[in-house]
């Protein structure tokens, strides 16, 4: 993924953490998943 990418996909599980449609362990779960890759 581009940095470009990354930023847009971070933006979306922020939006996610903050209706409450994800918790924020699965946040970090997926923000660490996104930086190795």
């Amino acid at each position: 993924m581009s940095s470009r990418e990354n930023v847009l996909a971070e933006q979306k599980l922020v939006d996610l953490l903050n209706i409450g449609v994800i918790s924020q362990d699965e946040y970090q779960l997926f923000l660490s998943r996104l930086k190795i890759k």
